[in-house]
């Protein structure tokens, strides 16, 4: 998994950010919550991110993972700091309340990519990203589909979560930056399901085909079940008949 490792400074239940005065920290992500479900349920796993250095929130971060048993050999760290949100926990009609504070996080300020991507590819079987990374600048947005990229190439399975969050970039900016680079990107490699969906004739041959064969077990099934109603009741007013002879 890769994705930003941030804090969490969550309320009581009932109390409100505006009068709180005590916040429970917590650690987590939505990447580093996959990594560490799939931990627990007997599975390898490695984590990458970047973090602040020489900070106690990143050993804090670190320790968490590995506490659950997830590999961090790929977390980066560099000057910066550690993006984090505050939850105010909702009770009854009162909805959960998020305030992120997860600018120029260390992770959200990477113009490039700058793992070792054999490195981070290494004895991995599946890429798990999600929508809330590619959220965090335009250059994750590019660097991102690179990812996808590249783990494709070392046929690495890609398990990608939508996971939109509107407080980070709305619906319109969402679809603009990103679905112009995936269209272009499923241009260049679509396959060969793709190149037949390209091709309208056959594609409509085929609905056709497919339509006629349940238009044809449909009828074949309703004929079968009327024939045995009728037998059944020809052989019920036949018994009949001769009862009353």
């Amino acid at each position: 998994t890769l994705g930003e490792s941030m804090v969490r400074l969550s309320t009581q239940k009932g109390n409100r950010l505006s009068n709180a005065t005590l916040l429970h920290l917590h650690y987590g992500g939505a990447e580093a919550n996959v990594a560490i479900n799939l931990s627990q349920l007997g599975h390898k796993v490695k984590h990458a991110t970047k973090l602040p250095i020489n900070n106690g929130l990143s050993e804090s971060v670190v320790g968490e993972l590995q506490g659950h048993g997830v590999d961090c050999s790929n977390v980066l760290y560099s000057e910066g700091r550690l993006g984090s949100y505050y939850l105010e926990v909702g009770t009854g009609l009162r909805p959960t309340n998020i305030i992120y504070d997860r600018a120029y996080s260390t992770i959200s300020m990477i113009k490039e990519i700058e793992w070792d991507l054999d490195k981070l590819f290494d004895n991995v079987s599946i890429f798990h990203l999600t929508g809330i990374t590619l959220a965090l600048s335009e250059d994750w947005q590019s660097m991102g589909l690179t990812l996808i990229k590249e783990a494709k190439k070392r046929d690495i399975k890609i398990s990608f979560d939508m996971n939109y969050r509107q407080k980070m970039w709305s619906a319109e900016e969402a679809k603009k930056k990103t679905a112009a680079k995936a269209v272009s990107h499923w241009h260049k490699h679509r396959t060969v399901t793709a190149s037949f969906s390209s091709n309208p004739i056959l594609t409509i041959s085929i609905i056709s085909i497919i339509v006629l064969l349940f238009v044809l077990i449909y009828l074949t099934l309703f004929v079968k079940f009327k024939y045995e109603v009728t037998v059944e009741t020809n052989t019920q007013s036949a018994a009949t008949i001769l009862n009353r002879k």
